[in-house]
Protein backbone atom coordinates (compact mmCIF):
# COMPACT_ATOMS: atom_id res chain seq x y z
CA UNK A 1 0.00 0.00 0.00
CA UNK A 2 1.50 3.34 -1.11
CA UNK A 3 1.32 6.36 1.14
CA UNK A 4 0.61 9.75 -0.32
CA UNK A 5 3.66 11.82 0.73
CA UNK A 6 1.88 15.12 0.18
CA UNK A 7 -1.05 14.04 2.32
CA UNK A 8 1.21 13.19 5.28
CA UNK A 9 3.81 15.95 4.94
CA UNK A 10 3.86 18.66 7.59
CA UNK A 11 2.68 22.04 6.28
CA UNK A 12 5.60 24.32 5.41
CA UNK A 13 5.32 27.89 6.59
CA UNK A 14 7.31 30.49 4.64
CA UNK A 15 10.23 32.01 6.51
CA UNK A 16 9.48 35.51 7.74
CA UNK A 17 12.55 36.35 9.83
CA UNK A 18 16.28 36.72 9.23
CA UNK A 19 18.03 33.39 9.85
CA UNK A 20 21.62 32.15 9.74
CA UNK A 21 22.64 28.51 9.36
CA UNK A 22 26.33 27.92 10.10
CA UNK A 23 27.29 24.87 8.06
CA UNK A 24 30.93 24.57 9.08
CA UNK A 25 33.51 27.06 10.30
CA UNK A 26 33.70 29.89 7.79
CA UNK A 27 30.60 28.86 5.82
CA UNK A 28 26.97 29.86 6.30
CA UNK A 29 23.66 30.17 4.50
CA UNK A 30 21.65 33.27 5.38
CA UNK A 31 17.97 34.00 4.73
CA UNK A 32 16.84 37.63 4.59
CA UNK A 33 13.12 38.25 4.09
CA UNK A 34 12.00 40.97 1.69
CA UNK A 35 12.62 44.38 3.23
CA UNK A 36 15.09 43.15 5.86
CA UNK A 37 17.83 45.72 6.42
CA UNK A 38 21.07 45.70 8.33
CA UNK A 39 22.56 49.09 9.20
CA UNK A 40 26.14 49.86 8.32
CA UNK A 41 28.56 47.53 10.10
CA UNK A 42 31.84 45.77 9.42
CA UNK A 43 33.54 42.47 10.18
CA UNK A 44 37.16 41.80 11.20
CA UNK A 45 37.48 39.17 8.46
CA UNK A 46 37.06 39.10 4.67
CA UNK A 47 33.76 37.82 3.27
CA UNK A 48 32.47 36.46 -0.03
CA UNK A 49 28.72 36.79 -0.60
CA UNK A 50 26.85 34.93 -3.34
CA UNK A 51 23.10 35.22 -3.75
CA UNK A 52 21.55 31.80 -4.29
CA UNK A 53 18.02 33.13 -4.72
CA UNK A 54 16.49 36.59 -4.59
CA UNK A 55 18.12 40.02 -4.68
CA UNK A 56 20.34 41.71 -2.09
CA UNK A 57 21.33 45.35 -2.21
CA UNK A 58 24.71 46.09 -0.62
CA UNK A 59 25.98 49.58 0.09
CA UNK A 60 29.75 49.74 0.66
CA UNK A 61 32.24 52.55 0.22
CA UNK A 62 29.93 55.04 -1.47
CA UNK A 63 28.58 52.58 -4.01
CA UNK A 64 25.47 50.43 -4.09
CA UNK A 65 25.27 47.07 -5.84
CA UNK A 66 22.46 44.60 -6.34
CA UNK A 67 23.46 40.96 -6.16
CA UNK A 68 21.15 38.49 -7.90
CA UNK A 69 21.14 34.81 -8.68
CA UNK A 70 22.83 33.61 -10.74
CA UNK A 71 25.62 36.06 -10.50
CA UNK A 72 29.14 36.72 -9.46
CA UNK A 73 29.97 36.89 -5.76
CA UNK A 74 30.92 40.09 -3.99
CA UNK A 75 34.11 40.02 -1.94
CA UNK A 76 34.42 42.43 0.97
CA UNK A 77 37.82 42.92 2.58
CA UNK A 78 38.08 42.80 6.36
CA UNK A 79 36.93 46.01 8.03
CA UNK A 80 34.94 47.38 5.07
CA UNK A 81 31.77 49.08 6.37
CA UNK A 82 28.65 47.90 4.54
CA UNK A 83 24.85 47.85 4.87
CA UNK A 84 22.37 45.44 3.28
CA UNK A 85 18.73 45.40 2.21
CA UNK A 86 16.80 42.44 0.82
CA UNK A 87 14.89 43.58 -2.27
CA UNK A 88 12.98 40.29 -2.19
CA UNK A 89 13.17 37.13 -0.09
CA UNK A 90 16.87 36.30 -0.41
CA UNK A 91 19.15 33.34 0.31
CA UNK A 92 22.87 34.13 0.56
CA UNK A 93 25.91 31.82 0.64
CA UNK A 94 28.53 33.43 2.91
CA UNK A 95 32.20 32.43 3.11
CA UNK A 96 34.24 34.18 5.80
CA UNK A 97 37.76 34.36 7.15
CA UNK A 98 40.86 32.80 5.72
CA UNK A 99 39.05 30.16 3.68
CA UNK A 100 40.58 29.25 0.29
CA UNK A 101 39.67 31.72 -2.42
CA UNK A 102 38.74 34.55 -0.06
CA UNK A 103 40.61 37.83 -0.48
CA UNK A 104 43.00 38.07 2.48
CA UNK A 105 44.01 41.69 3.06
CA UNK A 106 47.01 40.55 5.13
CA UNK A 107 48.55 38.87 2.12
CA UNK A 108 50.70 41.19 -0.06
CA UNK A 109 49.93 39.00 -3.07
CA UNK A 110 46.22 39.86 -2.87
CA UNK A 111 46.59 43.55 -2.15
CA UNK A 112 46.21 45.56 -5.29
CA UNK A 113 44.92 48.93 -6.28
CA UNK A 114 41.56 47.97 -4.73
CA UNK A 115 42.97 47.34 -1.25
CA UNK A 116 40.21 47.73 1.30
CA UNK A 117 37.46 48.31 -1.27
CA UNK A 118 34.41 46.21 -2.03
CA UNK A 119 35.03 44.30 -5.22
CA UNK A 120 33.65 41.46 -7.31
CA UNK A 121 35.64 38.30 -7.92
Amino acid sequence: MKRDAKKHAAPREPLRTHRVWRLVEGLAVVFKPKGHTEPEHCHPYPMRLRVLRGCLEIRAQRSTRKLRSPGRPLVLAAGVPHATRAIEDTWVWVEVGGEPGIHNPASPATQGPEKGKARRS
